[in-house]
């Protein structure tokens, strides 16, 4: 869509921000569209006095955590949308937080541990990756933080609520095992699914130099409503590696090359800027899916940036030797 949205610019005139606010609908829990939009505007704009030619945008939503009804009546799948988590006190007086989920590098024990030390004050929070006591249904639709981080956020809320009766959380866990009697557990359990799919209204912005031979990426920015951070740098990390991906995907991966197969590396790789937005969701932490989102806009952005050297840029990857 957003291919088409720069040749409808293209061939109409219209100014590419303007034929994407002229097309946009009311959108429901997605974060701040007119900041967003005003911020592409923006660095659009300048990308264009400096670069001239070869600037290609993206405006997008990128929607994460689809609940059970969702997942089961209209994908037809038979993986509910909801995940579980379990919170407890230990001897040493630490909160630990189970989730089924493991870490893939999107660093979702840092962030969920930072949101429940936020929740309860409390610095001593260790998360468990992987444990299979607890209900979960893996690391997809980037989902994870909706689904376990909001349950994680909801247990540790119940037990801070237990804990309050008794003492602070170290005199807490020290009566664990001094007088058990009188308190021998500290544990709640949570299970978290939205109401709805939750949206992060987003934008890219590619520069590219090079002609049909060849083009190289050499800025990149982005700009994303994330909701609440767990971990800010992550975050950033995450939309910089999945716009890298898309870079790929337009300019080097193609799967006939077989062992030569090409991923973008470090050479490879741009200038990135991020700006983050954090309209917090409908959700009790507030937080956005991200998992997908460098990706979703960077194949938008890089192609559009490609045509607008005058290059076609309609096939992946992108195809030498074509001139519109």
């Amino acid at each position: 869509m957003e291919r088409v949205m720069d040749e409808i610019s293209r061939r109409t005139g219209i100014d590419q921000i303007e034929v994407r606010r002229k097309n946009l609908r009311n959108l429901d829990d997605v974060g701040d569209v007119k900041s967003v939009l005003e911020e592409i505007e923006r660095k659009y704009k300048e990308f264009k006095e400096i670069y001239g030619k070869g600037v290609g945008l993206a405006f997008y939503v990128q929607y994460a955590g689809p609940n059970s009804k969702l997942m089961i009546e209209k994908e037809k799948s038979r993986i509910p949308g909801y995940d579980c988590v379990r919170a407890y006190l230990d001897l040493d007086g630490w909160v630990v937080i189970k989730i089924s989920a493991t870490n893939q590098g999107q660093g979702m024990d840092r962030a969920i541990k930072n949101l429940v030390s936020k929740e309860l004050g409390y610095e001593k929070v260790r998360v468990l990756l992987g444990d299979n006591e607890v209900k979960g249904y893996g690391v997809w639709a980037s989902r994870t933080m909706l689904t376990m981080g909001n349950a994680a956020v909801i247990a540790a809320r119940q037990l801070k609520e237990k804990v309050s009766t008794l003492g602070d959380w170290e005199e807490v866990s020290k009566m664990m095992l001094t007088q058990p009697w009188k308190v021998m557990d500290v544990s709640a359990d949570a299970c978290y699914e939205t109401e709805d799919f939750v949206g992060t209204v987003s934008g890219q912005i590619s520069v590219v130099r090079g002609d049909c031979t060849g083009v190289k990426v050499e800025r990149h920015f982005i700009v994303a409503d994330v909701g609440v951070s767990g971990d800010e740098e992550i975050v950033k990390g995450q939309l910089m590696g999945g716009a890298l991906q898309g870079i790929g995907g337009v300019l080097y991966e193609n799967a006939n090359d077989g062992v030569e197969f090409a991923v973008p590396t470090s050479m490879e790789a741009p200038t990135f800027e991020v700006k983050l937005f954090h309209t917090p969701s409908r959700t009790p932490t507030g937080v956005r899916g991200v998992g997908e989102n460098g990706p979703t806009g960077a194949y938008a952005s890089l192609c559009n940036a490609i045509r607008d050297l005058g290059l076609e840029c309609n096939s992946f990857p992108f195809p030498r030797g074509e001139r519109s």
